[in-house]
């Protein structure tokens, strides 16, 4: 089976959803959450993110994530250009593609970020220091870890482990170094938002949602953060949970949209 195809559902809607998956992620990894937001109103497109799909050596070419970035660019300005309203889900990397789409380009009608905020872990910002002098370039993914819990098929995990047994650091690090100088950018998030970070996540901060709460300028910003959860919030015991509460965002807000108004909100809450 391919599991790097881009996945697609199409409603014939005049709104789009649009799902970046993670690094070393395909768009297969999302399949029960684009099962279970089916229903919803949208046309919805998973796209690979490039240089995945193939295995870890393919994703050490890239030297900077600036290609991630314009590519992004391209894919999400050609959907506003062909969809009434989009909306998009980032998880880790991809979330950082979107955040830096709405931060150096356009608004979204909303989004939702899950496993972001990378650049205010003090874990992940000493790592990154310290990789520059002694050269860490390799994060072995926890796939054991990650079986005992995951709603995948036995036979992708195998590929996935075979194929994308860790994770280059090189591009991350490079760029959770320079990100960090554009923290002010936060102020340019006018997009209706929610972000989910699970509490044990040594890739985000605790903080992080609350910066972002307190900097971005969108009218409706919420936060949740999730105990008992890491990094890989969807490969989780509370994976259901965490789909359900995402779709009920996107009902909100579309909601909302048809009705005319957007309704003023600041929330963050732990479940």
């Amino acid at each position: 089976m391919d599991y790097s195809k881009d996945i697609s559902v199409n409603n014939n809607s005049k709104d789009c959803l649009l799902i970046l998956h993670g690094i070393a992620g395909t768009p297969y990894d999302k399949k029960e959450m684009v099962e279970a937001l089916s229903d919803l109103p949208f046309d919805i497109y998973v796209p690979l993110l490039p240089y995945h799909g193939v295995n870890y050596k393919e994703l050490t070419k890239p030297d900077n994530a600036q290609e991630f970035y314009d590519w992004g660019r391209e894919l999400i300005a050609n959907k506003q250009k062909e969809y009434n309203r989009v909306f998009v889900i980032g998880f880790s990397f991809g979330a950082g593609i979107i955040f830096h789409y709405i931060t150096h380009h356009s608004p979204l009608d909303a989004m939702i970020l899950l496993g972001t905020g990378g650049i205010f872990s003090k874990a992940l910002t000493f790592i990154a220091w310290l990789s520059k002098f002694i050269g860490i370039r390799y994060l072995r993914v926890p796939y054991k870890k990650i079986r005992e819990n995951s709603f995948l098929p036995e036979e992708y995990l195998e590929w996935k482990a075979e194929n994308f047994p860790k994770i280059p650091l090189k591009m991350l690090f490079k760029e959770i170094r320079k990100s960090k100088k554009e923290n002010y950018l936060i102020r340019k998030i006018s997009s209706p938002f929610l972000i989910i970070n699970g509490l044990k996540d040594p890739m985000t901060s605790k903080q992080a949602i609350p910066i972002i709460l307190d900097q971005a300028v969108s009218l409706k910003k919420r936060g949740i953060l999730v105990h008992g959860v890491g990094h890989f919030v969807l490969e989780s015991h509370r994976r259901n949970e965490i789909i359900s509460l995402v779709k009920k965002f996107i009902k909100e807000i579309y909601e909302e949209y048809e009705n005319g108004e957007i309704t003023s909100e600041r929330s963050l809450i732990t479940i």
